[in-house]
């Protein structure tokens, strides 16, 4: 039998999906913030600043790319290491032994084939042995009570494409199927938000629905059909999201592909210049691999009317206004 979101039979079920999917997709609506970090934690990290945080995070994606890792191991990693960081503080040269215990515990917790202790020591250039990253581990543990079920934006991804009732149009490629394309596209936006600690100040499932937003307001203008179709049916109904709700985080997550593009697109070009090799492109790199259709390479039409205002930052709130958002029925006034 299929259902809709609120338990009602239905009688289309190409747009519904089974009951224990469904059942699945309200647990993850109602866990979503209980393991979320603070979204101003560094704010009282008097030794880490936002630039440190892209590094590290930027070396995360280099070594799931090195390894394999899935893109969910991935999100639950920089999830443990925002939460550690949001309730214990960390020296600058223990930073990357932190980000090591976190991407340890999360390759154990979703990977079947993980990177052996050795591996983890040669991963981190043997600045720590074997037994300051085994020590690091059990303290990241204790510190997130062994709370490792995060609800991630990634889980949303994978749950509001499944109940997309619009096929993708992007005249991206020939040769690649263009729901494939799509597909990765916005996985790469959604990995974007790891990078800044300002995604923090969104709920998970409305970094997921905004990375799709994104995507189909390009396809629909590509299309040249109105924009207001752009976010209709069982994409909007599945993600409890309508346009106007996503466009604060849509202009955060606009701004950030953005930045990212620029810089990708100089170190690129200028790949000989060792000043670019600190930059935090290796998403970008990732995402220039025709294994996932060098989506990081498509630039997104989204009309001649931009829809962000970076000096403004619309996006960043303080912590009382995260608090207040999260007992509120709307996110945003």
């Amino acid at each position: 039998m299929f259902v809709t979101d609120d338990g009602e039979p239905c009688d289309h079920p190409e747009t519904c999906q089974s009951e224990c999917f469904c059942e699945a997709k309200r647990y993850w609506f109602r866990r979503e913030m209980e393991t979320v970090p603070r979204p101003d934690y560094l704010q009282v990290q008097p030794d880490l600043n936002d630039k440190m945080h892209q590094l590290l995070v930027d070396w995360f994606v280099e070594v799931a790319t090195r390894f394999k890792l899935k893109s969910a191991t991935l999100f639950l990693a920089v999830n443990f290491l925002d939460r550690f960081l949001s309730l214990r503080s960390v020296h600058r040269r223990k930073l990357q032994l932190v980000g090591s215990a976190a991407l340890m515990i999360a390759c154990k917790y979703e990977e079947v084939c993980h990177p052996s202790s050795g591996d983890w020591v040669r991963i981190s250039d043997n600045q720590y042995s074997l037994d300051h990253l085994l020590h690091m581990e059990g303290v990241v543990l204790s510190v997130l009570e062994f709370k490792l079920g995060s609800i991630t934006s990634f889980h949303f991804l994978e749950c509001f494409l499944r109940q997309s009732d619009v096929k993708w149009h992007p005249p991206f490629s020939d040769d690649r199927g263009q729901d494939e394309v799509a597909y990765w596209l916005c996985n790469y936006l959604l990995e974007i938000t790891l990078l800044s600690t300002d995604s923090l100040a969104f709920k998970p499932s409305t970094l997921a629905a905004a990375s799709i937003y994104l995507v189909r307001r390009h396809c629909t203008i590509c299309l040249e059909q109105n924009i207001l179709t752009a976010w209709t049916g069982a994409v909007q109904v599945a993600s409890r999201h309508s346009a106007e709700m996503l466009m604060p985080c849509t202009d955060m997550l606009y701004a950030k592909w953005t930045a990212l593009t620029k810089l990708g697109g100089v170190a690129l070009v200028n790949s000989a210049d060792p000043t670019l090799k600190s930059g935090c492109i290796a998403l970008y790199r990732k995402y220039t691999k025709s294994k996932y259709c060098a989506v990081s390479q498509i630039q997104l039409n989204l009309h001649q009317q931009p829809i962000i205002q970076i000096s403004k930052q619309p996006w960043k709130r303080s912590l009382f206004e995260h608090k207040l958002a999260l007992h509120s029925k709307y996110y945003y006034s």
